[in-house]
């Protein structure tokens, strides 16, 4: 089984051995998220408005 420990051992490993590829893959992964958060602050925003 491949439990959370070794899992972040190899994350650690993989970010201090590559660390400009560690952080665009986590930017890559956030930006849909930060768009999607950005979008339904502004509709909220919207509703509270009216």
């Amino acid at each position: 089984m491949f439990g959370i420990k070794a899992w972040a051992e190899y994350v650690m490993e993989w970010a201090a051995k590559d660390t400009y590829g560690f952080l665009t893959s986590v930017i890559f992964a956030l930006t849909p998220l930060f768009v999607i958060s950005a979008a339904l602050s502004w509709k909220l925003a919207k509703m509270i408005e009216a």
